[in-house]
């Protein structure tokens, strides 16, 4: 016999077994609603949807602070090149001279200034940088054309390119507490999306609903919302799962990259021994290349103290891997070999680490995966701008139904509704711009 409901009551009509269980549903859902009820009115989150929001916007200023800065880093070097004349360079046909005639040009237009690395990047039209220590001057960076191996000028060390990463990787502090605070942001990050996918199970759907055009101001946000989230849920796992690998290192857990090779320090020899010149830095990366035939070298550290190695890096067979992974190491005095690694013999668990690093760099697959990143890192700071804003149109809509919600213009729904996380997130940009000066 079929049950009958009305009015929320029900009907006795039917077996008394099934007349129970449903009775008991009913008082079931009744008893969620009541707790539900009485949880919003004590400001605690209940849904997926309530989290989505409480974290979300505790959390805005830090997590909209560091897409940016992260989206922009990704191109930092191309951004740094823009703003110095000094790194531009012309091509030209007979090619790029020796990582020697770079270290005799530097150590012409700088005497007693002591060379720390050199860096070649990958592009044509980069010049090729020097970190000295300079006497009068401190840390410095000379920049030197690589085809005719002349100094263009130099610039203090923490460039532009340094100061969008520093400024992502720990508000531009060196004290270790906060660069381990800003990768444990990992978390609301990750919380965040696992209630988009619990709100958004099926997203793939929404890779072709675009915005509604015509519709009201709120819908047209939520619209653009959940297009911008379908596109970068992906990219926002990646994003979560290399971020884990550098919160797990900051607190120790890590592996041990690779060995230094340094020998206890004669504090009666310099770094380097007198009258070391190009002609030997030409004759360590010949024989660097002869142990790993086709290391492509792209980054030479000089010792700085006393005991420490000559290394010669740079690019060979692995994939996702940083020129790092790739060393050898000479004793500078004598040029003989201390030791060398590669990452195909490191092992998977440190091949791990590298991979995550070099992924979340999003220079994995060169220009490609770096205008990819750039795009999606872009479309994560417009999600987080729009997700406040549909924030700030929820409450107003409220606003005018009822009482309940008091009536703010939308920047002082989003003031409000950031709680704390406001004053936390204005201390840490002015934290950042003091350092950052500093």
């Amino acid at each position: 016999m079929k049950l009958q409901c009305s009015n929320g009551e029900i009907s006795r009509e039917g077996s008394p077994e099934r007349w129970r269980v449903r009775q008991t549903e009913t008082r079931r859902l009744k008893g969620r609603k009541l707790m539900k009820s009485f949880l919003r009115k004590l400001h605690i989150p209940v849904t997926a949807r309530d989290w989505h929001s409480l974290v979300g916007m505790v959390f805005l200023l830090v997590l909209l602070f560091l897409f940016v800065t992260g989206t922009l880093s990704v191109f930092g070097r191309e951004i740094d090149w823009l703003f110095t004349p000094e790194q531009r360079v012309a091509v030209q046909a007979e090619g790029k001279q020796s990582f020697g005639a770079i270290y005799d040009a530097v150590s012409a237009s700088h005497p007693g200034a002591r060379s720390l690395s050199i860096l070649r990047l990958p592009g044509a039209r980069f010049a090729d940088q020097v970190t000295i220590q300079d006497t009068t001057r401190g840390k410095l960076i000379v920049y030197v054309d690589p085809y005719r191996a002349l100094v263009q000028g130099d610039a203090p060390f923490n460039n532009l390119w340094r100061t969008l990463r520093e400024l992502h990787r720990g508000l531009s502090s060196e004290r270790r507490p906060v660069q381990i605070l800003i990768t444990f942001m990992t978390i609301p990050l990750a919380a965040m999306l696992i209630t988009s996918l619990m709100l958004y199970p099926k997203f793939y759907r929404g890779f072709f609903r675009l915005p509604k055009r015509g519709a009201r101001l709120r819908a047209q946000l939520s619209d653009l919302h959940r297009f911008i989230g379908a596109w970068s849920m992906v990219f926002i796992i990646v994003v979560v799962l290399t971020s884990a690998e550098f919160m797990i290192e900051s607190v120790g857990l890590g592996p041990n990259y690779y060995p230094f090779y340094a020998e206890p320090a004669k504090d009666t020899e310099p770094p380097l021994p007198e009258g070391f010149s190009g002609a030997d830095l030409d004759r360590s990366v010949a024989l660097a290349v002869e142990k790993y035939p086709g290391l492509m070298v792209s980054d030479i550290v000089l010792p700085s103290r006393n005991g420490e190695a000559l290394a010669i890096r740079g690019d060979l067979t692995a994939k996702l891997v940083r020129p790092s992974a790739n060393s050898v190491i000479f004793d500078p005095a004598t040029l003989e070999l201390r030791g060398a690694y590669r990452a195909e013999t490191s092992g998977i668990h440190l091949w791990f680490f590298e991979a995550m690093r070099v992924i979340h760099y999003g220079s994995f697959a060169g220009l490609t995966s770096r205008l990819l990143w750039l795009v999606l890192g872009l479309g994560l700071s417009v999600l987080a701008a729009a997700g406040a804003l549909i924030y700030a149109e929820r409450l107003i809509f409220m606003s005018k139904r009822g009482d309940k919600y008091q009536r703010r213009t939308r920047f002082g729904h989003i003031w409000f509704g950031m709680g704390p996380g406001k004053w936390i997130g204005l201390a840490s940009l002015v934290a950042a711009m003091w350092w950052t000066i500093q």
